[in-house]
Order: C-alpha cells, then structure tokens, then sequence
C-alpha cells in the first residue's frame, strides 16, 4: 500500500464548478493620483484635451480622460513615427479591462488592426492577428482603378520570438512546440501562403503585443485583469482548441467542442496530472447538459467516477469509484467541508443522513493493484471543495459578474450600426 490523497478524486466532481468560481473579475482600476501616473491639463476641443499618461520603457501610454473609462487609449513609442490607438467605438474595446482591439497609424494615416486571438486584452495578448487593407487593381492599370479588400495574417509568441502565418493551425503547431520553429523571414504578402515565418524577437518589436504591458515594466502601475489568468488556444494540427487557466496551486486546460466538454486536464503544482472525460454517449452520460459519469486518470492509474444521487458530479455529493477492470468499488460522500470515503455505501451514506457525525481523519492508503482508495471503515479528509454553503455562495457571485459583464456588452454593441468584420469573430 501506499499513501496517497483522495482530494484529486473530488477534484474530478467539481473541476468546472471550481474553476468558474474561483475566477475573479477585473483588476481595480488605478486612480490617476496613483505612481507613475500624471494628469495633462487641458481644454476639450483645443489641442490634446485632458487626459492622463503613463510612461513606460520605450514611450507612452496616454488615456481620455482617464484610465477608468477611458472613451480613447494612444500607445506612443519615444522614437518612433508609428502611434496605437484603441478607441470605445471599436466593438472590440468596450473597456480597457476588456479591450482586445487595437488600430496603429503612421503621421495620422490607418495602417493595421491589430486583434487578440487568446481572449486577453491586447496589452496581454500572445495571440493575434494583423489586418490590412489591400488595394487591388480593378480594370485597365492605366486608369488606376482599385478596389480595397482586407488581408489575415495570423502572429503569436513563444519564448521571446514572434511568429507569423496565413495558416492558423500552422501557427499554432509551432507555438505549441509540436513543430520546428522556423527561421525564415515572412515575404511581403502571406496570402495563399500556408508556411509559417519568423518574424522579429520580441524585444525588438515595437508593437504593443506579446504579453507587451509586463515586457515594459507597465504591469506595476496597471495590472492586469484577473482574467487573463485564462487564455484561449485555437486549435493547432495536433492539438485541438481549448481554454487554459492557472492557478497557483494548479494548470486547468478545458478541451472543448460543440459547445460541450471533452476533457479537462489538470497539472498540479507538485508535479502530479490528472484528465478527466465526460463518458458521453452511456446512459449515464448522454450529454453535456447532465453527466453523471467520467473517467478520470490520475498520473498512471485510472478509474470510473459515477454519481449516486441522480446529480451531476459537479453537484453530486455522492459517488462510487470503480475500475474499468472490475472489482471491488468505493464510495464518497462530500459535506461539511470533508470527504467522507469508504467501502460500504450504507455507512458512507449515514454521514449525509447524519450532517453532524464524525469520522476518523487520516491519510487514505490506496492498492496499488487496482489504484483505488482502501479506507478501513469510513475515513475523512478536510477538503474546502466540500464546504457547500461556501461554494453555493461564489456560484451565485460569478454568476452575477457574468451577467452584468454580459449586459454591460450587450449595451456597448447596440450602440455600434457597423461592428468590424474581423475584430468581431475574436470578441
């Protein structure tokens, strides 16, 4: 026997609903009195107007008329012509906290759009594309008739270098370390090219991408939201789309598809991994919208969770463990801040029936020829993913927050008669 934890186990039943609650909304905005931020005066209409600005390695960060609801945000490089801006009007840039769109112009003239494609802001973003305008000739070259089309150039970085593509997925299979990354410069169009190409380091980029605002010590002064501690990955040739979100004591990564689940993985901090599927297509799983059966694998061993009181094991509190090769089963019951294991159902189930009694607390041994837990009689572990009364009470916070983000959004896009075809499929 070896010892081991059973806190993974009840990790399985409440992935989803743990990460969702434990994700917190949006940094604080910081005050303009705050250090390292100067307010300019101003008169409106004449000259730049009121505003204040943030200076960082390399330039400056200005916003009007303030950093709290800034209606225009300009990035400005100390020596260079080339400006960013980032206005509210833009479909992609209700908020600061949430802008994932951002416009670069040269001696006042459109350039680019440049637009996140993991979720995270674009001072944040590793992920993006680029958008051109294009004019192609249309008729006889003589008489100089063009019409105007727009170019998606797909970039991202990966240990300090950008790279850049026509072919997402191509993209992606080099971001994930699935391929060589290259080392050869982008020609000056990509389109119908489907290579990828090694575009600048990213110190020497002076775009506001790749992770930009910790790259210029501006992350001090204006943090970052909360929620870029989740980032989207599209789906690479190998490797198909999904969410990552970190934690301190964990890595979550959320493989999806039709709108459902199809695996969550989780890498702990001290080393150990655990995948969890949704065993879809059973009667005890035929969807996404109740399952109440997964596999889940823990390092090497895995086993069978299935609910035992007709919920879904992100709300079940009560399961069995089995093996896909038979044998004998576990039961668990999840209440009062603790997990209660044990081989008898009857007696695991008097502990829901009884909220106030006791079990012994100790460490759960488990066989190593099944990889099950071998609790002699019913044991306890103290675990806060039993605490109910508190997990009921984040649920109903963060879905809440995510209402009034929702609704907060929905106003900003009514206001907008012509959202941009390229920033809107990202938001």
């Amino acid at each position: 026997m070896k010892r081991g934890g059973s806190a993974l186990v009840v990790i399985a039943s409440i992935a989803i609903a743990s990460c969702a609650t434990n994700q917190s909304g949006q940094s604080p905005s910081p005050a303009a009195s705050s250090p390292g931020i100067r307010t300019v005066e101003g008169r409106l209409f004449v000259g730049p107007g009121p505003h204040v600005e943030v200076p960082f390695k390399g330039g400056t960060l200005s916003a009007w008329p303030d950093l709290k609801k800034p209606y225009l945000v300009s990035v400005k490089e100390d020596d260079s012509k080339t400006e960013f801006g980032a206005n509210s009007f833009d479909p992609g840039c209700p908020k600061l906290e949430t802008c994932t769109s951002i416009h670069s112009h040269w001696l006042g003239a459109y350039d680019e759009q440049i637009v996140s494609g993991d979720g995270r802001p674009w001072p944040d973003t590793e992920m993006w594309a680029v958008v051109h305008d294009v004019n192609a000739p249309v008729g006889p070259k003589v008489l100089g008739m063009t019409r105007s089309h727009k170019t998606i150039a797909f970039e991202g970085c990966t240990d300090g270098k950008i790279y850049s593509s026509a072919n997402l997925p191509a993209l992606m299979s080099v971001l994930e370390g699935e391929t060589i990354a290259p080392t050869t410069r982008p020609p000056q169009s990509l389109e119908g090219d489907k290579k990828v190409y090694f575009v600048d380091d990213a110190k020497d980029d002076r775009r506001p991408v790749c992770n930009w605002r910790h790259r210029v010590g501006l992350d001090g002064v204006l943090p970052a939201p909360k929620t870029t501690a989740a980032r989207f990955y599209p789906a690479s040739d190998k490797t198909p789309a999904h969410l990552e979100i970190v934690a301190k004591s964990a890595t979550i990564d959320l493989f999806m598809s039709q709108k459902q689940i199809d695996k969550i993985s989780i890498h702990a901090a001290s080393g150990h991994s655990m995948t969890i599927k949704p065993m879809y297509g059973t009667s005890d799983c035929l969807d996404a919208s109740h399952c109440e059966q997964v596999e889940v694998t823990t390092d090497n061993t895995t086993v069978l969770q299935k609910s035992l009181d007709g919920q879904t094991l992100g709300r079940s509190r009560l399961w069995e463990i089995s093996s896909p090769n038979g044998g004998p089963k576990i039961y668990q019951a999840c209440i009062n801040g603790a997990v209660y294991s044990g081989k008898i159902r009857s007696e695991v189930e008097a502990v829901l029936a009884e909220p106030g009694k006791e079990a012994a607390q100790e460490d759960m041994l488990i066989d190593p020829k099944a990889g099950l837990p071998a609790p002699p009689g019913v044991i306890a572990q103290a675990t806060p993913l039993c605490d109910w009364a508190e997990r009921e009470k984040k649920l109903r916070e963060a879905i809440a927050k995510a209402r009034k983000a929702a609704s907060e959004r929905s106003k900003s896009d009514s206001q907008l008669k012509a959202p941009s075809p390229v920033s809107q499929p990202y938001n």
